[in-house]
């Protein structure tokens, strides 16, 4: 699991940067995350080798 802050969100899914700097590929945001999260809004979230990955959830409010 990783955390980072949003930078991007385009429908259904997201672009994060991670605390490294790097930035993400589109993530998958489900329907359990708030749909008011917006860029800056920081988040756990896990990548897989298979270049998919998916919002696990908001970590402010």
């Amino acid at each position: 699991m990783k955390k980072g802050e949003i930078v991007a969100i385009e429908g259904n899914v997201a672009r994060v940067k991670e605390c490294t700097g790097a930035i993400t590929m589109k993530l998958q945001i489900p329907e359990h995350v708030p749909k008011n999260i917006k860029k800056g809004t920081k988040v756990a979230f896990e990548t897989f080798s298979d270049s998919t990955g998916v919002i696990l959830a908001v970590l402010e409010a």
